[in-house]
Order: structure tokens, then C-alpha cells, then sequence
């Protein structure tokens, strides 16, 4: 907007737009870049690279106190320690959250204790499918 002062020069006044409008876009920009990164976590691919990452830690955690088997795991957490200790002696010593690992290939299950960073016991595989859904939760 062009305007005349008491000199008789002209000012030139800006009006803001330009910055408003900047600033709209700059806004849904970052909202679409969220959404579309919102988006990408809860996709499959996504899930599936965080849980490896997340097992690929245990197995490592595991193999700093005893030689693990190759390959990859099935992984348990404990829901029910008492519930499986009545079931198999082998959870004898297990605390809710202990973590499950069984190779099957190899025909070996470990538990072990994140919180007393301990191997609680070392057993054959002899998996029973009740027992699993009754007191461990499969992640």
C-alpha cells in the first residue's frame, strides 16, 4: 500500500500479508511432516525393525553372561510366575517381566532377568501351548 506523507514523499507500508501467509504454510508444513512421520512409525515395517532391535539388545544382554545358541529366538515375557512354576519346575525362580527366550532349532529355552541381570535357569524345549497362554505373554 502506497501512501504520500507531509513531505510528499511516498511510503510504501506493508501490510503483513506476506508474513501471514509464510507462516500458514510454514504450519501445515510441519503438520503434514508429522502426520506423514506419525504415519510411517505405525507401519509394519517399522514395528517389525524395532522389535529385531529390541531382540538383537536381549540376545546381546543374554550373551554377556552365558554362549547363546545361533539364531533367532521365540520371546516370552512372564506374566505369571507362580501360575508356570506350578506347571513346569523349570520357572522356579522367575519374577513377573523375566523374559523367555526359546531356540527351538536347537531345542534350548533360557530365562532371564533384566532387572537382576541374572540367567534364572537353562532347559530342553518342552513347550506346552497352555502353559504359554496362561502365564507368559509372547512379544
Amino acid at each position: 500500500m502506497k501512501e504520500i506523507n507531509e513531505n510528499g514523499e511516498v511510503v510504501v507500508k506493508k501490510t503483513g500479508k506476506g508474513m501471514k501467509i509464510f507462516l500458514v504454510l510454514l504450519v501445515v508444513l510441519l503438520a503434514g511432516g508429522g502426520f506423514a512421520y506419525y504415519k510411517y512409525t505405525q507401519t509394519e515395517g517399522f514395528k517389525l525393525k524395532a522389535a529385531e532391535a529390541a531382540t538383537k539388545s536381549l540376545v546381546s544382554k543374554v550373551g554377556k553372561l552365558m554362549v547363546v545358541p545361533e539364531g533367532t529366538p521365540s520371546i516370552f515375557t512372564v506374566e505369571d510366575p507362580s501360575l508356570l512354576t506350578a506347571q513346569q519346575a523349570f520357572f522356579n525362580g522367575t519374577e513377573k517381566g523375566d523374559t523367555l527366550l526359546v531356540y527351538a532349532e536347537v531345542g534350548k529355552a533360557i530365562i532371564y532377568s533384566e532387572k537382576r541381570n541374572i540367567i534364572v535357569n537353562v532347559g530342553p524345549v518342552t513347550f506346552d501351548q497352555d502353559t504359554a497362554k496362561n502365564g507368559a505373554k509372547n512379544q
